[in-house]
């Protein structure tokens, strides 16, 4: 399993659990309000994905594994 396929399961499980999780919070909707609870949760998937790849390449980039020196 890659990197790139692991970050995508896991914003799609966490817009998928944050998407039930408000709707079980505010239970009696409107057909309009699921619709729109449901685009927040995609939405919340995407910023998932973009936050965690860009804090993920940053880390691994130069943190954890530092770029070697040439002189």
């Amino acid at each position: 399993m890659t990197h790139r396929l692991r970050l995508k399961l896991a914003s799609l499980t966490f817009a998928v659990l944050w998407t039930i999780w408000m709707i079980w919070s505010l239970s009696p909707m409107r057909p309009a309000e699921l619709g729109l609870l449901a685009v927040c949760g995609a939405f919340a998937g995407l910023a998932w994905y973009w936050l965690y790849g860009t804090w993920y390449r940053w880390y691994f980039a130069g943190h954890v594994f530092p770029r070697r020196r040439t002189n």
